[in-house]
């Protein structure tokens, strides 16, 4: 499940006129294929909540383990999506809005990389490190609502895990 944040237009000068993108929900499922020193998956979900659409995920990784408690991983990702995700995130309606109308289609949203280090702390907390690079394509990159077509992401997780004992 992937949540995304709501977009409402009021929040950014720029995007006033547009319409607001409510909180997005999405549920599904996926397959992957794990080796020693890579993982290969495929997810496919639908959004339940929001964006009501379906989207796809593909990718895969080399992982490397130089001590037990540190797993390096990094690969590619591609994202798909049907047209009306692409109109919900990349389209704009005719609203009144300073962007020319653009309907945006499905297809391959965006093709990318992720570079991702776990340490394990013990075997219940870990830090988990991610940079994510993405460059939109087709309709998402000629989006007027883009900036760039190269997109960065990247975050820093503490994670805990809980076990319930039955």
């Amino acid at each position: 499940m992937i949540t995304f944040i709501p977009r409402e237009a009021a929040d950014f000068e720029e995007l006033q006129g547009l319409e607001d993108i409510d909180l997005s929900v999405e549920i599904g499922g996926g397959l992957e294929y794990t080796g020693r020193n890579y993982d290969l998956y495929a997810k496919l979900r639908y959004g339940v909540l929001g964006h009501e659409s379906f989207v796809a995920e593909l990718g895969g990784d080399y992982v490397y383990r130089p001590i037990d408690q540190l797993t390096l991983s990094a690969g590619p990702r591609v994202l798909l999506g049907d047209d009306s995700y692409a109109q919900t995130y990349f389209g704009v309606t005719d609203t009144g809005s300073s962007f020319t109308p653009y309907e945006a289609t499905g297809g391959i949203i965006s093709a990318g990389a992720e570079v991702e280090a776990i340490y394990s702390i013990n075997d219940d907390w870990q830090v988990v490190g991610t940079i994510n690079y993405d460059k939109l394509q087709a309709d998402a990159a000629d989006s007027p609502l883009t900036v760039s077509d190269d997109q960065f992401s990247g975050s820093i997780v503490l994670t805990r895990r809980i076990t319930l004992g039955f």
